[in-house]
């Protein structure tokens, strides 16, 4: 089996993490990576399983291991994708299915030229910030920045 990438992207609230939870409900041959952050874990959220959440001090250390293949600094947080998830998924036979920002999807073009790239966009941005208040269960400071 050819391995293949596929990177969804989109701002924040912009259906990223609803298109690929049902991609891979659908499709056995899709696996995804767990981001590391440094960001709060929200209501709803799974360490493990939505991101593996980490103080600065732990990202850093990791940082300078190599461990990621890719880390952005987004809305003030630090994330990551683990490069040996990628190997361990197309050592499985599966192909790796990841949501990252634009930032990390460059970098993966880069290193991934056969990654396949889709931007998902929502009807209009009133509907993109009622996605992130609704989420996030008010008004959050750096709305307008997302």
């Amino acid at each position: 089996m050819k391995k293949k990438m596929l990177i969804l992207m989109a701002p924040s609230g912009g259906g990223k993490s609803t298109f690929l939870r049902k991609l891979l409900e659908e499709n056995q041959d899709f696996k995804t990576t767990v981001t590391y952050t440094t960001r709060a874990m929200r209501k709803g959220e799974v360490e493990g399983k939505s991101y593996f959440f980490v103080d600065k001090e732990r990202f850093e250390q990791l940082k300078s291991e190599d461990f990621f293949v890719e880390w952005a600094v987004v809305h003030g947080n630090l994330y990551g994708t683990p490069a040996h998830q990628i190997n361990d998924i197309w050592q499985a036979g599966c192909h790796v299915i990841m949501d990252i920002d634009v930032q990390g999807a460059e970098v993966f073009k880069k290193k991934y030229p056969q990654a396949l790239t889709i931007f998902i966009t929502a009807p209009s941005i009133d509907v993109l910030r009622q996605r992130v208040v609704d989420r996030e269960g008010k008004v959050p400071g750096d709305l307008e920045v997302r």
